[in-house]
């Protein structure tokens, strides 16, 4: 069983986050080298795999040509209460705009299947010692990271690869399985 999510990838976290889902249990595989697995939610769980579509494709290579670029940092290491540790972006505004914005286009997928009132931006780096992480990021953060497209994934319990990817300037690279 798996979903779709719509998602920003973060290229500079790439191997810290490839590691982590490599060390699950059973692993979380990437289909391929140029998968995203480090990146920002914008929304999900979204549509099945089988309703991804030309006008599903459409609609959101539109959405995503109306955003402009934009620079961000990772600022922070927090964790949730159910005790994932993530890094948290910098502003956060334009994350929550965007996932604002995807939800009233979906509303039949909301944030997170609607689990949480308020959603967080957030980079996931897993259930792994807070203390461990931060001396790991200490050299790293801030972050420095440019959002200039975004990604329809496929995850599932045990594998993870792209479907398409939508640029903030208004071209698509599809790659749909």
């Amino acid at each position: 069983m798996g979903h779709t999510v719509i998602q920003l990838p973060v290229p500079p976290l790439e191997p810290l986050v490839r590691e982590h889902l490599a060390s699950r249990v059973p692993p979380v595989l990437p289909s391929d080298s140029g998968v995203a697995c480090a990146h920002i939610t914008l929304l999900g769980p979204f549509v099945g795999e089988h309703d991804v579509d030309d006008t599903l494709m459409a609609e959101l290579t539109d959405f995503f040509a109306r955003v402009s670029p934009f620079d961000y940092e990772l600022v922070d290491v927090r964790r949730f209460p159910d005790g994932t540790v993530y890094l948290a972006p910098h502003p956060e505004a334009p994350f929550q705009r965007l996932t604002e914005e995807l939800a009233a286009k979906y509303p039949a997928w909301p944030p997170y299947g609607g689990a949480f009132p308020d959603v967080i931006p957030h980079v996931s780096l897993g259930s792994t010692s807070l203390g461990e992480l931060q001396t790991a990021l200490a050299s790293l953060i801030p972050v420095p990271v440019r959002a200039a497209e975004a990604h329809l994934t496929w995850w599932s319990t045990t594998s993870v690869r792209t479907l398409a990817r939508f640029s903030m300037d208004g071209a698509t690279t599809e790659s749909r399985a």
